[in-house]
């Protein structure tokens, strides 16, 4: 009986080798699978301009990730993931971004070259070197001298013309200045003065800002444009970054949780972290049936499914901060309100890697009451107001008083002062 062959390119990735029937690996070259990459940000509209385009076509992101590119391949190097590169305590404390959130980034930053940058967070250098082949004139800043060391050698290795320096990013690096554009990488405690001071005039910074009130939060990073001594948003997009490392080199975590459970049994852990002002005010007693409800379970609704960020970031504007709850527990995200007897309610937001983060479905845990009446009662109202998007909303900081004209006010650190208003005031 005659053999049968396998025909070419029947199974993807293979190609034959030597011999009747036998299979070899195909392994993808540099070029191949970093085109695959961009050519996924581009039908998602991540990358909409050809800079933006070809600058991640020409650099290369093993360069920036040489040992795990040796270890994983690279493949897995151009997956749209981000890359933890540095571990402290079983925590990643230095990582290569998402490059669906890089990308996002750099459509907004609106580079040009001849344009003076700042980066914020050096990290590998990979987002230094695609800043480099869009503007051309770059500084970026690290806490950790170890890492900037890496990162020097590696954009100098690519030809890549990037100055690294070794600093506290809080601080901006004020002998560079004035910079056209500056990119905060990292999540900072809070936005300082010396950024505003060290942007020209209508220069634009991009920060991670977990806008809300003491961990119970809605994660986006917003494009400011500095406006005389204020900086006011052009643009809010979903995102989240690791926290700042200070000086001493240990990593900032603003959202300490203050009731919890988790479970290791089985074959993976399962669990919650509790926070935000509406735990801290609750009696012991309370806490506790809160706690008994989260291991019961949630009863599941239909209430916000389908809404983004927006909604979260309506909620945390337009709720009573005293009964604000976050809700974090197996990578998803839940906000919402907590009432006196112990009851919660909250929309569960999952995120998705070829899109934003959605609201997948409302919650109650424990019995039907206070805070479920007023969840949807604030839903209400954000639908009442034309269930405003992102781009809706504009975020204000000033530094040394209340941003003039902000419809909330939203807690934040040093001289800094938050504001967000919606541009669109009804439906």
């Amino acid at each position: 009986m005659a053999e049968k062959r396998t025909p070419r390119n029947a199974v993807p990735g293979w190609q034959r080798y030597t011999g009747l029937g036998t299979l070899h690996r195909v392994t993808p070259d540099s070029e191949t699978v970093r085109r695959r990459l961009v050519e996924d940000l581009t039908r998602r509209d991540l990358i909409r301009t050809p800079a933006v385009e070809g600058a991640f076509l020409r650099v290369p992101r093993e360069r920036f990730v040489p040992e795990l590119a040796e270890e994983r391949g690279l493949e897995a190097v151009y997956r749209d993931e981000p890359l933890a590169t540095k571990m402290d305590g079983g925590y990643a404390v230095s990582s290569s971004s998402q490059p669906a959130i890089m990308a996002e980034m750099l459509e907004r930053l609106d580079l040009a070259p001849g344009q003076r940058v700042l980066e914020i967070g050096a990290g590998t250098g990979y987002n230094a070197a695609l800043l480099a082949e869009l503007a051309g004139d770059v500084v970026t800043v690290d806490v950790d001298a170890e890492l900037a060391e890496k990162a020097r050698a590696r954009l100098v290795g690519g030809g890549h013309a990037a100055e690294v320096v070794v600093g506290d990013g809080m601080a901006g690096w004020p002998a560079g200045a004035p910079y056209d554009r500056i990119i905060v990488t990292a999540t900072p405690p809070h936005v300082p003065a010396a950024w505003r001071d060290q942007l020209r005039e209508g220069g634009l910074i991009e920060v991670p800002l977990p806008l809300g009130h003491d961990g119970a939060a809605a994660f986006v990073v917003v494009t400011f444009r500095r406006a005389g001594d204020d900086l006011v948003s052009t643009a809010i997009v979903p995102g989240a970054f690791m926290a700042f490392r200070g000086p001493d080199g240990r990593r900032g975590d603003p959202f300490q949780p203050r009731l919890g459970w988790y479970d290791r049994v089985g074959p993976r852990r399962t669990g919650a972290d509790v926070l935000g002002p509406g735990v801290a005010r609750l009696r012991p007693a309370t806490r506790r049936r809160l706690l008994a409800a989260l291991l019961a379970g949630p009863r599941r609704t239909r209430l916000g499914r389908g809404a983004g960020d927006e909604l979260l970031l309506y909620l945390v504007c337009d709720a009573p901060p005293r009964r604000l709850v976050g809700v974090g527990g197996a990578g998803d995200w839940r906000l919402g309100l907590v009432d006196g007897d112990g009851g919660l309610a909250v929309l569960h937001n999952r995120w998705d890697r070829t899109r934003h983060a959605s609201v997948i479905d409302g919650e109650v845990y424990g019995e039907p009451g206070t805070a479920d009446r007023d969840l949807r009662d604030l839903v209400a109202r954000w639908s009442a107001r034309g269930r405003p998007a992102l781009a809706d909303f504009e975020v204000r900081v000033a530094f040394g008083r209340s941003p003039r004209g902000a419809e909330w006010r939203l807690p934040s650190g040093g001289e800094a002062r938050v504001g967000v208003s919606l541009r669109r005031r009804s439906g």
